[in-house]
């Protein structure tokens, strides 16, 4: 009779455990990469197209770059030997924009002559003039002044801060500055003395999309 233990052979169904396998489904938790679609975001760059009339939103070329430098530092648009310059040794890494900035704040005749001797107070009124055609208002004056006289911000980086922070209206008014100073150096519209006039009247109200006639 002790033949009977075979019956515990039944034991054997307790291999249905491996049915648990299919935990593996579970890998399709994989499909979380669809988050990358968060990518997306990047659309908030077409905050970007105040900054110019023809261009990809947010996208300046070197040379509105560098006439960027030229409307804040100068006050005036680039001449067309020194932006081909400029853009050149940029193109061929043996300058940055940030170098440029540093180089005319502490070397460039013109702006030496020009700005050179200026307070801070007055270099933050004329850069803030020299992009936006106003004034600065009366808290992000001080703002700026105390970081300069503080040496949280030097003078060369003065722009960068200016544009980065610029409202809409400020944008337009830049977006049409570059403009007129193209107007100048790429077509020939003006003479330098009818740019810079030009530049002085332009601001927020109409978006540029034609070089507009000089007028006494």
């Amino acid at each position: 009779d002790t033949g009977d233990t075979g019956d515990t052979g039944d034991t054997g169904d307790t291999g249905d455990t491996g049915d648990t396998g299919d935990t593996g489904d579970t890998g399709d938790t994989g499909d979380t990469g669809d988050t990358g679609d968060t990518g997306d975001t990047g659309d908030t760059g077409d905050t970007g197209d105040t900054g110019d009339n023809d261009q990809e939103p947010n996208v300046l070329t070197t040379a509105q770059e560098l006439q960027q430098l030229y409307i804040a530092y100068l006050g005036r648009p680039a001449d067309l030997a020194g932006l081909i310059y400029w853009a050149n040794q940029i193109d061929m890494e043996l300058i940055t924009l940030e170098k440029i900035r540093q180089n005319w704040v502490n070397e460039q005749p013109e702006y030496l002559e020009n700005y050179g001797q200026l307070s801070f107070a007055e270099l933050t009124d004329k850069v803030y003039e020299n992009l936006f055609n106003r004034q600065a208002d009366a808290a992000g004056r001080e703002y700026w002044i105390g970081q300069l006289e503080g040496g949280a911000f030097l003078p060369d980086q003065l722009i960068v801060a200016f544009v980065d922070g610029a409202l809409e209206d400020d944008q337009n008014t830049l977006a049409n500055k570059l403009f007129i100073a193209e107007c100048y150096t790429d077509a020939g519209v003006y003479t330098e003395e009818q740019a810079i006039v030009m530049l002085s009247r332009v601001n927020s109200s109409v978006v540029l999309t034609s070089c507009p006639a000089y007028e006494l």
